[in-house]
């Protein structure tokens, strides 16, 4: 199972919404993403 997780900052920044994400993926809070960063595999802006 794969696990999308969106941080909100760059959605902003690419200008689009909380509504505009895919089913099931997840915003990213502070803690997630910091959490995330530590032990991701892959990473794309």
């Amino acid at each position: 199972m794969v696990e999308v997780i969106i941080c909100e900052v760059c959605l902003r920044i690419a200008g689009y919404n909380n509504s505009d994400i895919i089913d099931r993926a997840i915003i990213g809070k502070p803690d997630i993403m910091s959490n995330l960063l530590s032990k991701a595999t892959v990473i794309d802006y």
